[in-house]
């Protein structure tokens, strides 16, 4: 089974070099693409984009509907989402948020999918108690807006502007990077459950 890194945001600063970068395009359609990428951890990298370019039609993500489309400069929010969804599942970002920021590895890996196909609990709880051991790291949010909302699947996608820093403990040197995440949630037993994340790296 793939593995599924979520924080795809600290390894496209902390391994540019793997980084698959993406021809410029002038279409306004957004979508992660899901190349694989080596990163100074061994692990394989899933969904994530360096060159923060809109991406054109076909991408291997749109094909997996997963994207933003943008219109006047600005994300277009889907239309058919119930308030308390919306109220739901930014709830559960900003928990994913906070639980990075403040280490906490058990209240991380509980807002994660059990079904997803991209990670495991596991091994997402031991990737996250190294990257807690070598990183220090503070995810900023903004502009965050449900994008596709789809009944049938129980899915809803998070778009959000990013601003990461990491530094490496003890003594590095804070590194800072902005991007676009679409982050995926499915409805399970009741409650709003990562299944994946897709980062775009700006340039």
């Amino acid at each position: 089974m793939k593995q599924m890194k979520w924080l795809v945001s600290i390894f496209a600063v902390l391994a540019l070099a793997a980084c698959n970068n993406s021809s410029d395009d002038s279409s306004e359609h957004g979508s992660a693409n899901d190349g694989e990428q080596t990163n100074q951890f061994g692990t394989i990298e899933h969904g994530v984009n360096e060159g923060g370019s809109a991406q054109p039609e076909g991408t291997p993500n749109e094909d997996e509907g997963i994207g933003f489309n943008l219109a006047g400069g600005e994300v277009e929010e889907a239309q058919n989402v119930p308030e308390d969804v919306k109220e739901a599942v930014k709830k559960q970002f900003a928990t994913y948020l906070a639980t990075i920021n403040n280490k906490q590895v058990d209240e991380h890996v509980a807002l994660l999918s059990p079904n997803s196909e991209s990670f495991t609990i596991e091994g997402e709880r031991e990737h996250m108690t190294e990257l807690f051991e070598q990183f220090d790291m503070n995810y900023e949010a903004s502009d965050e807006t449900i994008v596709k909302y789809d009944e049938e699947k129980n899915e809803v996608q998070l778009y959000a502007t990013m601003a990461v820093s990491v530094k490496e403990i003890p003594n590095g040197k804070p590194i800072e990077r902005t991007g676009r995440q679409v982050t995926v949630f499915h409805l399970e037993d009741g409650e709003w459950k990562i299944v994946t994340v897709h980062f775009i790296g700006d340039q």
